[in-house]
Formats: structure tokens, sequence, C-alpha cells
């Protein structure tokens, strides 16, 4: 089982940013989704927000604010979700260019004075496309989630840069590496 995740974020630093939105997908090992939710967050403690990353976002903060969750019930919903599905277990994630999205959701919990716990392994796909760049079986010049849909020639799933929509593309896009058997490509390189 594996909790692929990707939140929304009111710029690129977890200390003086906020996470606005957390976006996640169960699956077991073959990458069929088994259930997916997202978590809109109030900016609680009145973060900085640049309005840089809220264009690419697409986040109109008067509206985001009106559905959105304090982060102690986004937290509580979050955590009753990985309950369901990892048990008493330490929950295992992944992501693409998943260290960002585990600062942010680290730093939700810090403020909130809780402590996020989850398995050491985590795959990150960044890593994954990086060696497949690297050795041959796809050329693309940037690893972006952008780059490789294109390379691809993938629709999106719903509005890019919406954190549950970027888990199913993500999704869509590593189901698809199986299918054309990519992984299978690295390891038949001499």
């Amino acid at each position: 089982m594996i909790c692929w995740a990707d939140t929304e974020t009111g710029g690129l630093d977890e200390n003086i940013n906020p996470i606005l939105s957390l976006g996640y997908v169960f699956t077991e090992d073959d990458l069929k989704p088994i259930y997916g939710n997202e978590i809109l967050i109030k900016n609680k403690h009145a973060l900085e927000c640049n309005p840089k990353a809220l264009s690419v976002n697409q986040i109109d903060l008067y509206e985001h604010e009106k559905e959105a969750l304090d982060p102690k019930e986004a937290i509580k919903i979050f955590e009753n979700d990985l309950k369901k599905y990892f048990g008493r277990k330490k929950p295992v994630f992944g992501g693409h260019n998943f260290d960002f999205d585990l600062r942010f959701i680290n730093m939700m919990y810090k403020r909130e004075d809780k402590k996020f716990v989850y398995h050491w392994k985590t795959y990150d796909t960044v890593h994954f496309f990086r060696v497949l760049s690297i050795l041959g079986p796809i050329k693309v010049k940037s690893i972006s989630m952008d780059k490789l849909m294109e390379y691809f020639n993938m629709k999106p799933y719903g509005q890019r840069h919406s954190a549950l929509a970027d888990v199913y593309d993500l999704l869509n896009l590593l189901n698809r590496c199986k299918r054309l058997r990519l992984l299978k490509a690295v390891t038949d390189i001499n």
C-alpha cells in the first residue's frame, strides 16, 4: 500500500509559506487507485502567499478560505484516512518531487503541535524519471510533471496544479511507464 500525495502551497518555503491543499490517493502495489481525497487548508497563521505561486496553483485566496478547513481538522481527516488504509503501520508515501510536499506537510503538523509519523521508505518519482532520462529510454530536457506529460502526450486528469488531479496525473504517468515497460528498459541497458 502506498499513499501518493501532492500539495499546493502559497510559495516555495515551508517556513514562511502555507500549505493550501493536500491531495492524496491510496494504491496497492499495482498502482490502481483505491481512494483519493483533497483537503483545502486555511492559512490560519496568516503566512505569506506569493502571488506567482497562487497564479500557478490557480488559487483565489478569498474563495479558497470559504471552503478550506482549519489545519487541525485537515490533519484529523488525513490521519483518519491513513489509519483506515495502513492500520497501525507507518504509512508509506510517494509523489513527484515528494521532498517538497513532505516539508510542507511536516511544517503543517509542527505548527499544530503534532508530529507527522510515516515510514522511512518514500518513493520520489523524480529520481525514477531522472534515471530513465540519463540512461536513455526517454529523452526529456526537464523532469517536471508538465514536461513529462507533454513528452508522453498525456492529457491532464483535471486542472493542472490541483493537488488531487496532480496525484492522478502522476499515477497515470507511472502506469503508462509500466505499459511501455520502461523499468525493464533501464535494467536491460548494459
